[in-house]
Order: C-alpha cells, then sequence, then structure tokens
C-alpha cells in the first residue's frame, strides 16, 4: 500500500476508535459548563470525529477506490430508514425539533445522518477481524474505565464533583438506566472474545501460537510480565470487562437492562445450540437455555403472584433485587411505560403514514394524554421509553417499518454466515449478536441516548462485515465464510483526472474546508450555545448577565434555541416578584421577542404558550393589556395539551387574574369530576379563588 494511503487509514481507524470514549464525556468541572451536560457534550465529540473521519475518507477513497463501502443488504436497509426518516421531518408537525432534536435528548434527523455515516466509514476502512477486535478492545478499554469511575461513585471516592454517592450508579452517562443499557452490550462483546479465545483457531493462528510459545520460553527466566502469555493477559482485560459490566449493570439497578441480559443470554443460547460448531459449547448453550428459563419463570411467578395480593414492598431501597422483586407492586415506573405507550398508540392513528416527526413524540403524547395521569405528579414524556411505540408515533408505520427492516436484516446476516463461521468466530459473532439483542431489549423500555446508541452502529457495522465474507470451499472441505483478500482489490484512484499531485492538494484543502465548516458550524457553535445556555439558568449571576448569556446562546445556534427559551421564561417567571422593574423590562421585552419566533419554529409546542402566560399574568400590574395576551396564550395551551395538569391550573389561574374566582371554582370542580385523583393538585388555586370570593363578598 502506498504511504499516504496507509497513513490515512489508519488516521480514519484512530478517529473512528476515539468516537467509542464519547460516554466518558461530561460537560462539567473540569470541562466546560454546559446545559444536559451528560447529552450535549457526548453528541457533539461524537459527530465532529464523525464529520473528521468522512473527510479523511472522502480523500482516500479519492485516491483508492478499493476503500469505497461495500455491498450490502444492511446498508441499504440502513439507507431507506435514514431518507424514511429525513421524509417524517419534512412532514413533521415541528421540523425543525425533527432535524435538530433539543438540548436535552440531541438525536433528530441530523444525529441519526451522522451515524449512518459512521456505519459507511467504518465498514469501509475496518475489513478484517484484526481491525474489529482492535477497536471493540478499545471500547472495552473505555467501559472498563466507566466501571472503575462507577466503583469510585458506589464508595464515594470524588474523583470528580459530579460522581457523588447514589444508590442507583449513573456514573458519566447521567441516568442509571443508560449504565444498564451500556455496560450490558459490553458484557456480550467481553463475553465474545473471552469464549473465541478458547475455541479453536486457523492453522496460522496455531502455528502463530506455537513461534510464541517459544518465545515466551526464552524469557521465561526474566520473570514480570514479559512471561506472562499474552492471550492470558487479554483473558484477565476481558474477565475484568466482563465482572466491571455485570457489577455496574448491578448497581445501577437497572431491570430493562437485567431483562436485556437475560434476552442476551437466551439467544445466544438459542441461536448456538443451532448453529454453532462447538460440541461442547452446544452442549452449554442448551443447558443454560433451560436453566435461564427456569429462573425467568420462577422470578416471574413470584412477581405475578405479589401482584395478586396486598403485600409490603420488600425494601432494599435503589438495589436490583429490590426493583425486580417489586415489579408490578404499585410500581410506578411500570405504569408511566404502559401509559405513554397507550397514548402513543392514540396519538399514531391521528398520523399513521409518517407520523408526528422524529422527536415530537411530546406533541402526540401532550394532545392525547387523559388527566388520570397526572394524580401523583406532573409526568411528561418527550419520549416513548418504548423504541417501538417511538417510532410508530413519530415517524409511521413507514418509519416502524423501516426500522424493524434493519433489524431483520441484521438477523439474516447471522443466520446465512454464521454457522459457516470457525469455532472461535462463531462464539464471538453469536455473542455480539446477543449484545444486540440485549440492545433491542433495553430499548423495548427506554430509547436511543448519545452514549448508549454508538454499541449499537458500531455492531452493526460489524455485521455489515459479516455480510461482506464471502463463502468459500477448498476441495472436500466444508464451506468456510472468509474475509475477502484485499490484495486482488482494484487500487486505482476513484477518479483519474485526480492522480496527480496537484489535483490532490487542491482536494485536499476543499475537504479540509468543508471538514472546518462543518465541525464549526454543527458543533462548535451548538457547544457555545449551551455553554451560554448554562450561565443563562444557572442563577449564579446577576439578571442582566443572564439575560446577555440568554440572548447568545439563541443567536449562536437558532435551532436549539427553544429548549433555552422554555428554560428562560420558567426561570423568570419564578424570579418575577424578586425582579427590580428595569429587569422586568427587559424580561418582557425577551418574551415580546422571543416568544413569536419560538412559536414560530414549533407551533405546537404549549410549554412556550405557558411560559410566557405566566409572565404576562404575572405582569399584568405593568399593563392591562397583558391580561388579554395571557389570556390568548393559555387558550392556545389549552388546545395542544387540553388535559395536562399544568394548562389546567393556568387556566384557573388566569380566571383568577381576570377577578374571577367563581369561574375558577367551576373549572376546579369540573376537573375534580373528570379525575377525582388529581383534586390535590388544585387545592392552592382553590384556596386562592375562595379567598378571592370571600374578600369580595366581604367587601360587598
Amino acid at each position: 500500500m502506498i504511504a499516504m494511503e496507509s497513513r490515512l487509514v489508519t488516521a480514519i481507524r484512530i478517529v473512528l476508535a476515539l468516537v467509542m470514549v464519547a460516554p466518558l464525556i461530561v460537560m462539567t468541572d473540569p470541562l466546560p459548563q454546559a446545559v444536559f451536560p451528560y447529552v450535549v457534550g457526548k453528541a457533539l465529540w461524537s459527530r465532529t470525529l464523525i464529520e473528521i473521519a468522512f473527510g479523511l475518507w472522502i480523500i482516500l477513497l479519492l485516491r483508492d477506490s478499493s476503500y469505497r463501502f461495500p455491498r450490502s443488504w444492511t446498508l441499504a436497509v440502513l439507507g431507506v430508514y435514514v431518507l424514511i426518516t429525513l421524509l417524517a421531518v419534512i412532514f413533521s408537525v415541528s421540523p425543525t425539533r425533527s432535524l435538530w432534536s433539543t438540548y436535552e435528548r440531541m438525536q433528530g434527523w441530523v444525529d441519526l445522518a451522522h451515524w449512518a455515516t459512521f456505519v459507511v466509514v467504518l465498514v469501509s476502512t475496518h475489513r478484517t477481524w484484526t481491525h474489529w477486535r482492535t477497536l471493540l478492545n478499545f471500547n472495552l478499554g473505555v467501559g472498563i474505565l466507566i466501571g472503575l469511575l462507577g466503583l469510585t461513585q458506589f464508595f464515594d471516592i470524588r474523583v470528580f464533583e459530579y460522581l457523588q454517592y447514589r444508590n442507583r450508579l449513573d456514573i458519566t452517562l447521567g441516568n442509571p438506566t443508560y449504565v444498564g443499557g451500556y455496560m450490558l452490550v459490553n458484557f456480550f462483546i467481553a463475553a465474545g472474545f473471552l469464549a473465541e479465545s478458547f475455541l479453536d483457531r486457523s492453522a496460522s493462528e496455531t502455528r502463530g501460537r506455537a513461534v510464541e510459545r517459544r518465545r515466551r520460553r526464552r524469557v521465561q527466566q526474566s520473570g514480570g510480565l514479559s512471561s506472562i502469555p499474552p492471550e492470558q493477559l487479554w483473558r484477565v482485560f476481558w474477565v475484568a470487562a466482563i465482572a466491571l459490566s455485570l457489577t455496574m449493570v448491578f448497581l445501577s439497578g437497572t431491570r430493562s437492562a437485567a431483562i436485556a441480559l437475560v434476552a442476551g443470554i437466551l439467544a445466544f443460547s438459542i441461536g448456538y445450540a443451532l448453529w454453532g460448531g462447538s460440541r461442547r459449547l452446544r452442549t452449554a448453550a442448551i443447558g443454560t437455555t433451560a436453566v435461564v428459563a427456569a429462573l425467568v419463570s420462577l422470578v416471574t411467578i413470584f412477581i405475578l403472584v405479589r401482584a395478586g395480593t396486598d403485600v409490603e414492598r420488600i425494601d432494599l431501597p435503589g438495589t436490583m433485587v429490590e426493583r425486580l422483586l417489586n415489579t408490578g407492586v404499585r410500581d410506578r415506573s411500570a405504569e408511566g411505560r404502559i401509559a405513554a405507550a397507550e397514548v402513543g398508540m392514540k396519538a399514531f392513528l391521528d398520523r399513521p403514514l409518517l407520523g408526528w416527526g422524529p422527536e415530537n413524540y411530546t406533541v402526540g403524547y401532550d394532545r392525547h394524554v387523559g388527566p388520570e395521569a397526572f394524580a401523583k405528579g406532573a409526568a411528561s414524556f418527550d419520549q416513548a421509553h418504548n423504541k417501538l411505540i417511538e417510532e410508530l408515533t413519530t415517524k409511521g408505520l413507514l418509519g416502524l417499518l423501516g426500522y424493524l427492516a434493519l433489524w431483520v436484516s441484521l438477523a439474516v446476516v447471522f443466520i446465512r454466515k454464521a454457522r459457516y463461521l470457525t469455532a472461535g468466530q462463531q462464539a464471538f459473532a453469536f455473542l455480539i449478536g446477543a449484545g444486540l439483542i440485549g440492545y433491542f431489549t433495553q430499548n423495548f423500555f427506554l430509547f436511543d441516548t448519545p452514549g448508549t446508541v454508538i454499541h449499537l452502529y458500531a455492531l452493526v457495522g460489524f455485521v455489515v462485515f459479516l455480510d461482506t465474507m464471502i463463502l468459500k470451499r477448498s476441495g472436500s472441505g466444508p464451506t468456510q465464510a472468509v474475509v475477502q483478500d484485499e490484495r486482488v482489490a482494484d487500487r486505482s484512484p476513484l477518479f483519474p483526472s485526480l492522480r496527480g499531485d496537484a489535483a490532490m492538494v487542491s482536494v485536499v484543502l476543499v475537504v479540509g474546508v468543508g471538514i472546518a465548516a462543518a465541525v464549526f458550524l454543527l458543533n462548535v457553535r451548538p457547544l457555545t450555545a449551551a455553554s451560554n445556555a448554562a450561565d443563562a439558568v444557572s442563577g449564579g449571576t446577576s439578571w442582566a448577565q443572564r439575560f446577555e448569556a440568554f440572548e447568545d446562546s439563541v443567536n449562536t445556534f437558532p435551532p436549539l434555541s427553544n429548549t433555552v427559551r422554555m428554560m428562560m421564561f420558567r426561570e423568570i417567571g419564578l424570579a418575577w416578584g424578586a425582579l427590580a422593574s428595569n429587569e422586568m423590562a427587559t424580561a418582557l421585552a425577551i418574551v415580546e421577542k422571543h416568544g413569536p419566533a419560538g412559536t414560530k419554529a414549533e407551533p405546537e409546542e404549549w410549554r412556550l404558550l405557558s411560559g410566557m402566560a405566566v409572565i404576562y399574568q404575572q405582569a399584568r400590574d405593568e399593563n392591562g393589556e397583558y391580561i388579554s395576551r395571557a389570556r390568548e396564550l393559555v387558550e392556545s395551551a389549552v388546545e395542544l395539551a387540553p388535559s395536562r395538569v399544568e394548562v389546567r391550573a393556568l387556566l384557573i389561574a388566569q380566571h383568577l387574574v381576570e377577578n374571577d374566582p367563581q369561574g375558577a371554582l367551576r373549572l376546579i370542580e369540573n376537573y375534580v369530576a373528570e379525575a377525582p385523583e388529581t383534586e390535590h393538585r388544585y387545592e392552592p388555586l382553590r384556596e386562592q379563588a375562595e379567598r378571592i370570593q370571600n374578600a369580595e363578598e366581604t367587601d360587598g
């Protein structure tokens, strides 16, 4: 290989490996501050590196056409899914939100397009088992580091200030459920490497081990690590990864991760029992299937029996055991997810073909949720907490079919190719498949996040690699899946006219400028805006500084500015009584300027309307016209979210502002009659209305 091409492909592999570091990124001390610090940094880190890798790949491809992406049905299905999602964006109730998502989630079509690009570049540059072993072992190293940080959090050793002890660990991912989802996939990857190390290798590897044994005998007397076989050191590494992964899953207390772990183990056991090449491992797989099935049955029976009886909860706060055994016993988490799924299905029926648009589940949810959902709190779901319902609600039937088609294509590859791998490769591949099954199962209770979705697309890339292996039969021997020989690939430039050095210099300059522009516009500016947003809502500075930071944030990256607008309006509303007259004037000017801009970008976001209405209600003494403005906003919010307790409370408050306590009390009576369990939610407003009414009667 020519030196430049070799350096380029090495650089691309390093950059792609660094994407796997994203779960460690937290945008708080010692890094710069940003809103939603566990989310924003991870997403922008990944996108930046993907853009750099893509640019380098374009240069590589122009010099050596053998690095074009391989033919694969899985890649084709992924491309179709991305296009369906784009179609859903175009017909979305809020295209801006569908494209960019929010600072809290950092998903949207832009993020999906980046991950599809990641898969394309990954499979174009990782073409051998060695390449994939290197990448996935590096990923395990990141997982081990996260696991070690988890232990420091559990034992309350303050490596970083945000790693404070909690009953359920969130480490650098910001949520225990994300920790469970991330670590369960690492468990299967590490188990795959460990299983492969004990099973048959090719003849060349066997000869390589013989050479290694002779080398070790020569250095054995020197002592130290050099005398330990490298294979043994790797096994220690994989066992450590397995142990830490299981420990973190347990300490996260995430039931969905435990269920996903069992699902993955069952998937591996059944798959290997059907198609595995090692007789001993097949026997073990059958036994594992039986044991796991029996344990699942026993736990299920135990939970069902407890659910049908009036017994006390098992009190082991935050632990996996407590959460599993109390499942179904007045379990608010499970009830909330079931309710969210039911509301999602109602929303789907309104827009069945392409849904409400990516990242717009919250719009459909708020339109259809019933008042009973708010008996115990102001429940809010901007995600369905069930990936299939999420796809159905936000991308419609077409989106769900595209998503399921991607998973079916992955399964087909395993069925077609895994049986032809060597015993070690088979075990590894099946355990990677088990990791994917675990991820899929976990997402029945969750959704993709910047910290966990890395595993999904990295393993999708690995499956594409399996798909590109060719079936070959030597003489009378069995058919085997082998890696295509790179030596026979066509290495000519993609465009012969660019063969000259001058032309390539021009290409490098153009691509370099493109990468720099993309990184600045798509990543640096959002990060700067997120940092300004943190200053605006933190409350640690004067209101003048906070208003300035807010303006800077909104102007720096408008596509994500509505998150900041809603946060700022809420802060102003809560602090209104403590603001000076000049601060009130500035706040009102901000509302009048940014409110219409926000509703134009997201016309069905009732939280924007609510935030403005609260401010206008409180500013009525400054200008009587604000009462009528508040009324218009409240009525619009009621149309968008008629059963949300916050909107109903806002309408009641509007009657009080309009000096209509009787109207407020009538609303409260109607709302309580409709959903008696929500009565306590309106008690403060009832007391206020009764005081106003009594005062009027006394004056009268």
